[in-house]
């Protein structure tokens, strides 16, 4: 069984790739490495439109919300590329969907055509990002030490290693992380 299962909303954008032109797919490539990465979809797709002519804006837009998804996936997962895109393709074969397949004699040059989609370093980067603040309940906020000088009252603690002279600098940490309640 894969580690992945294809979502009913980005069916129809895996499948557009899978059909989409050679041509095409390196324009789409092309633009895709090129364009400023926004991370509002709508944006996004209206700055590529330009550069990717072949593809009709509401396939893009479903295409590049295919790739939106992907790039998050392999960010949580931190899978290497070329096992990722793998998992993807297999997905695709055992989802049951005819639109999915990818015959025998096609998937090497998928697999690339993936490759390059799932390449692009900014989208990466922006993935990587969002991935990082979902999480953001786990997310280093900030650090402090506290310290003080306490006169040392008690004889028996002046032979602490950490008290001289009748003083005592005890140490706290204080370590916050960010609330998931935090916007």
């Amino acid at each position: 069984m894969p580690s992945l299962s294809i979502p009913e909303q980005h069916r129809s954008g895996l499948a557009k790739i899978r059909t989409l032109p050679d041509e095409s797919a390196s324009r789409l490539l092309a633009a895709l490495r090129e364009t400023p990465t926004s991370s509002k979809l709508a944006s996004f797709v209206s700055d590529l439109v330009p550069a990717v002519s072949g593809i009709a804006p509401a396939d893009l837009e479903r295409i590049v919300a295919t790739l939106y998804s992907l790039y998050q996936v392999n960010a949580y997962t931190e899978a290497p590329l070329d096992k990722f895109v793998r998992e993807v393709l297999q997905a695709m074969e055992l989802s049951g969907h005819a639109d999915l397949k990818v015959p025998a004699s096609e998937q090497d040059s998928f697999l690339e055509r993936m490759r390059g989609l799932l390449s692009v370093s900014s989208l990466a980067t922006l993935a990587k990002a969002q991935s990082l603040e979902r999480d953001r309940e786990h997310l280093f906020h900030d650090a402090r030490i506290l310290s003080d000088l306490t006169a040392v009252q008690d004889r028996h603690k002046s032979d602490d290693p950490c008290c001289k002279r009748g003083l005592c600098v005890p140490g706290t940490g204080v370590l916050r992380l960010r609330s998931a309640a935090v916007s």
